[in-house]
């Protein structure tokens, strides 16, 4: 991470800065049984020294009841990571499926 990064976690409620992330992952690392499931990623260049990374990870760790699947959005800068921002996937909208349709 940069040193001014931020982090939106999947499941905290604040923003994250500095040693907030370094807390963060400490947690989450610690947790028993975590493991990624599975991860698909879709890398675009922004220029030749921005990517962004829009991704979806599914987690399992003990404490769920069923796995859980993030988005996450991943932009590295210099090649350091300058912003990460996660969050649940919402359930499906089949209205919005229906829409997407069309287009």
């Amino acid at each position: 991470f940069d040193k001014n990064a931020t982090l939106v976690g999947t499941v905290s409620q604040i923003i994250r800065r500095g040693h907030d992330i370094r807390e963060y992952f400490n947690y989450f690392c610690n947790q028993p049984g975590l493991k990624i499931i599975d991860k698909q990623d879709n890398i675009q260049e922004v220029n030749d020294n921005t990517w962004i990374n829009v991704a979806y990870v599914t987690w399992n760790w003990d404490a769920l009841s069923s796995p859980i699947i993030a988005r996450m959005t991943f932009v590295f800068h210099n090649n350091l990571l300058v912003h990460l921002h996660s969050s649940k996937l919402p359930e499906l909208d089949t209205n919005l499926v229906e829409v997407s349709k069309k287009n």
